[in-house]
């Protein structure tokens, strides 16, 4: 006899719990992964699945960048050869087609009196000719194109990429070294699936596939009830024998002559016995399914609904200004990561340009990459900062935290108004001093005495 298994667990026949019908016994099952075609597919032909890749890189260089340095002019410089370069319109290009096909490069041509497979050499860099964006459907390489010196610690990591264009008919691959190569990958993924894919990573549509999905079906559905909305009924007489003793013919002509005496005279034509009503759908509920689905694409795209849909935020008293606010911290993150690598190793090659002679300080500045706000503050919310700073100001001088000088100084002393008061360390230590050495206080150059002691 075989010995029993019991297995803990409620469980009824009656109801599938607990049994393999049971729907929450059922295990996740990955569908097929998505191919180059069909992702080009939706980006072309769907605004909703176009708009998930671009907004998030658009917000990312709406307001572009700022670079600070000691030398002013230096960093005019830097931002006009990146105006030459179009390279604000290059990245928003390079991001895109990362996030939907799971990978691109920049390909730097520059005239540094080498080919394209040796390394850049900037102290030879003439001038940057321009960049090339490729996805990673026209980027490869082999096992040959790899690092193989195990003593270096770029070992088995990619030195050579194969960039096939294929542009205009034309099939002409060359080799590109990687110091000439800007890649940013796509959504990252396990390492299993990471090198089944040939080294990329992943769209960004792959995850969020069913939802959008759900939200088109949704959609597609919903216009559907509009169309049938209200559906026209005509009963007629002794229908069923008319057709079975083949009158057909009469019966569509008598539906024509409804249709058009409708539509010409807005009045029905019945016959005694003819019975016309119009019957409408019911769409009870249909809002709330239709936002159900928004949320759900909202939720795993990480854009407010606010932005992805154009809506209104929902609620007594609802702003969406919590939703935004994340949402731009989250860009903000991906500024940093993303954009920040690529700015600061192009800042490098563009001053190093022996043709642009007019970088005067390059072998000893440094330079800070600075993004600019992505919201601005209205003019009511800077009047009531400015209020509530000014307050907070005349306080801090009258307990003696902080100097007039310093006030006037931090806040109206630049180009714009200052948001934060910074303290001057000459003005402190010699207040310092003045208060522990009372009599060394400077007497009056004049040689007057104090009105107020003469008294």
């Amino acid at each position: 006899m075989a010995n029993a298994i019991n297995i803990d667990g409620w469980n009824n026949l009656h109801t599938s719990l607990g049994t393999k019908k049971d729907r929450t016994r059922g295990q996740y099952s990955a569908g097929v992964a998505m191919s180059d075609q069909e992702l080009k597919d939706v980006y072309n032909a769907n605004g909703l699945g176009r708009k998930i890749i671009d907004l998030p890189v658009d917000e990312m260089l709406r307001e572009w960048i700022q670079i600070e340095t000691e030398h002013i002019e230096d960093a005019e410089l830097i931002l006009k050869e990146f105006r030459r370069l179009k390279l604000k319109t290059k990245l928003g290009r390079l991001i895109k087609m990362a996030r939907l096909f799971g990978g691109a490069v920049m390909v730097v041509h520059a005239l540094d009196a080498n080919l394209l497979e040796t390394p850049l050499n900037l102290n030879q860099l003439h001038e940057i000719e321009g960049l090339h964006i490729y996805d990673k459907r026209y980027v490869t390489w082999n096992q040959g194109d790899l690092y193989q010196d195990p003593q270096r610690s770029s070992f088995n990591e990619i030195e050579f990429y194969r960039i096939n264009p294929q542009s205009r008919g034309l099939n002409q691959e060359f080799r590109v070294h990687e110091s000439r190569v800007i890649v940013v990958q796509g959504l990252e993924t396990d390492d299993e699936t990471f090198y089944a894919n040939s080294g990329w990573n992943l769209s960004y549509l792959e995850p969020i596939y069913t939802e959008l999905k759900n939200v088109g079906l949704a959609m597609g559905g919903t216009a559907n009830i509009i169309t049938d909305f209200i559906q026209a009924t005509l009963t007629i007489e002794d229908l069923t024998n008319l057709i079975a003793s083949g009158q057909e013919e009469v019966v569509m002509k008598r539906l024509e002559l409804l249709d058009k005496s409708r539509s010409i005279i807005n009045t029905i034509l019945l016959d005694k016995d003819e019975v016309y009503e119009k019957k409408s759908s019911s769409v009870s509920g249909l809002d709330g399914l239709l936002v159900h689905f928004q949320v759900m694409l909202s939720a795993v795209t990480d854009i407010p609904v606010t932005k992805l849909f154009g809506r209104s935020p929902a609620g007594m008293n609802a702003t969406g200004q919590s939703d935004t606010d994340n949402f731009y911290a989250k860009i903000k993150s991906e500024q940093e990561d993303v954009l920040e690598p690529i700015l600061t190793r192009l800042i490098e090659i563009v001053v190093a340009q022996k043709d642009r002679k007019k970088f005067k300080h390059r072998d000893q500045e440094e330079y800070t990459i600075k993004f600019n706000p992505l919201s601005q503050p209205t003019a009511k919310e800077e009047a009531e900062t400015y209020k509530i700073n000014t307050e907070a100001d005349v306080a801090n001088i009258n307990a003696g935290v902080l100097d007039p000088t310093e006030v006037a100084e931090s806040r109206f002393g630049g180009d714009e108004y200052g948001k934060t008061i910074q303290l001057d360390k000459d003005l402190r230590r010699e207040e310092l001093t003045i208060n522990r050495n009372p009599e060394s206080e400077p007497e009056d150059p004049s040689g007057d005495i104090d009105a107020t002691n003469s008294r």
